[in-house]
This record gives C-alpha cells, structure tokens and sequence, in this order.
C-alpha cells in the first residue's frame, strides 16, 4: 500500500493522505496530535506534516460517528449536524441513516505518518478523478463504485466507507 502512495503521487501530481488507524498510541511516530479539529480539516493539515487524532481531538459530531467513537444519541446527533448545516431534521435523516461508520474502535488515526497505510485519498481536480476513473476501468473492467453525500463526505464516505 505504501507503494501505492508513491505511485499515485507521482501519476497524478496531487496531495494524497495516508491514512492509518490505530488501536492503541503509536510510539516512535513523530507526529502532531492535533486538537479541536474537524476530520476534513486535519486532512489538510496533514498535506504538510503527519497528525495524528483522537477521540479528543476530533469536535466536529459526524466524525465523531463516522469514527465509532460518539457519544450522542441520533437525534443529537441529527441536531448537532443540522444546526451545523442549518438544513432541517427530516431532510438529514436519510443521509446520516444510511452513512457509514467504523464498527471496529481504534484509538487513534494517523494522517500521514510512517508506515503502510490502511487508506489512501486525495483533494483532487475533476480531471484527475476522470483520469483515476478510467485507469481503474481499464484495469478492473469494471466502474468505480463511489457515493459521496453533502454530509459527511470525507470522514463517513471516504475514510469508513473504504
């Protein structure tokens, strides 16, 4: 997976994150642990050096869902994104029902540091989506399977998705 990083690096020329959970505190990871952050915003953190997260670290409810690591019921939780989004309770309930979420509790999230990653993923152009896009086509003969919802997209739809 490692050499998928660099691979991908060097075909698309874009920023792409490992990303590595953890069940307990890494040790020897020289890493930031970063604190009242969103998920999505730690991603871009992590363009410039390794974070590392937390339940602690992480304020923003739907990672904390997305993590397996909230706390709040679903309709606090339906609350706490709604008020966030300003968009009503009955228009959110489909997208956070069927969101995905860790079912296995890990520790810690490394964004970044040394090793092999569990996942990779990118902030990438349009183009470079329909350039990946038809690589794996022609690799897989198959399409790529994405779903991506307005709610919680890069910490639901992507990291626990995959």
């Amino acid at each position: 997976m490692d050499n998928v990083h660099k691979r991908f690096t060097d075909k698309f020329r874009n920023h792409w994150i490992k990303v590595k959970f953890y069940e307990k505190k890494p040790i020897n990871i020289d890493a930031e642990i970063l604190e009242d952050v969103r998920f999505c915003q730690a991603t871009k953190e992590a363009i410039l050096r390794p974070v590392l997260l937390n339940k602690e670290s992480i304020v923003c409810p739907g990672a904390q869902h997305a993590f397996g690591w909230d706390v709040l019921s679903q309709n606090e939780l339906l609350n706490a994104c709604g008020n966030k989004r300003k968009v009503r309770k009955d228009t959110l309930m489909p997208a956070l029902s069927q969101a995905p979420y860790l079912k296995k509790r890990f520790e810690y999230i490394g964004l970044n540091t040394s090793g092999i990653p569990d996942l990779i993923m990118s902030y990438i152009s349009p183009q470079e989506i329909m350039k990946l896009v038809k690589i794996y086509s022609n690799k897989q003969s198959a399409s790529l399977d994405v779903c991506l919802s307005s709610m919680m997209a890069i910490c639901s739809g992507i990291a626990a998705r995959t």
